[in-house]
């Protein structure tokens, strides 16, 4: 699973001190009018690099997602659930978006107990639409941990075929069955926090599916994923923090020369 989000670096102070703690550091401007606009420039720098990095209650929020699940056919038969979301976090704690997924790998063949040389092969295509909404409630250096829950609906449509022994369609057998569903599901989101611009991010839940199912089988079941979370946000803003650090560094140089 990707995610890519905007939040405020809770680096950003250690790197503004750091930065200015360096500048102190460095030969200063002499005295007169070149001090004059030097302080100017220092004041307009520190200004800049507090507005780039000021908390924001707003944020966007994108993941292309990609989960390993099970819907139960007598057995159970792992398929993948692909989709993706977009939304927004508020306050650095709560992510809601609108998401999007579907299944299209389910198959499954038996034998037709009163002719044995004919399988019954049974298609599955499942996509549904949903409400997601987190609570980030461990938010510390290196983890995030939340709470997704999701609520949606779709559609899904049974394609049942029936080949004989040399594998052909037999059309007499032939059967398409197309019904709306509604669904919910809860679970718990990890993410490891390697650099201020990447995290490692596991999840897990239970998914339960209402309305009626196709005869045999049973959405219900556990979904989990692994990926990674990319801080898209971070990266502009350090993006722009040394964008302006140049420009400043450069006045600088000009200022000394004058």
């Amino acid at each position: 699973m990707i995610h890519i989000s905007v939040f405020l670096s809770r680096y950003a102070v250690f790197l503004l001190l750091a930065f200015t703690l360096k500048m102190k550091s460095q030969k200063t401007i002499p005295t007169g009018k070149s001090d004059v606009r030097g302080d100017s420039l220092k004041e307009k720098f520190l200004s800049d690099s507090v507005h780039i990095y000021k908390s924001q209650k707003y944020s966007f929020l994108f993941a292309l997602d990609s989960r390993n699940s099970f819907i139960n056919s007598g057995m159970k038969i792992p398929v993948n659930v692909k989709g993706f979301m977009a939304g927004m976090v508020i306050n650095q704690r709560h992510s809601l978006a609108i998401g999007f997924y579907g299944v299209s790998n389910f198959l499954k063949s038996e034998p037709i107990s009163n002719e044995s040389n004919q399988k019954m092969n049974i298609n599955l295509k499942m996509g549904y639409a949903t409400i997601f909404y987190e609570y980030l409630f461990i938010d510390t250096k290196r983890w995030q941990i939340g709470i997704p829950i999701e609520i949606g609906s779709g559609s899904f449509q049974r394609f049942a075929t029936t080949t004989d022994s040399l594998h052909k369609p037999i059309p007499t057998y032939t059967d398409t069955a197309s019904k709306s569903i509604t669904l919910f599901s809860a679970g718990l989101d990890i993410t490891f926090v390697v650099h201020k611009w990447l995290g490692l991010n596991a999840m897990g839940g239970y998914r339960l599916v209402g309305q009626r199912e196709p005869s045999g089988i049973n959405f219900n079941g556990v979904f989990y994923s692994v990926g990674f979370q990319l801080y898209m946000g971070q990266i502009y803003k350090d993006y722009k923090f040394r964008k302006i650090k140049r420009r400043y560094l450069k006045n600088i140089k000009t200022t000394i020369k004058n």
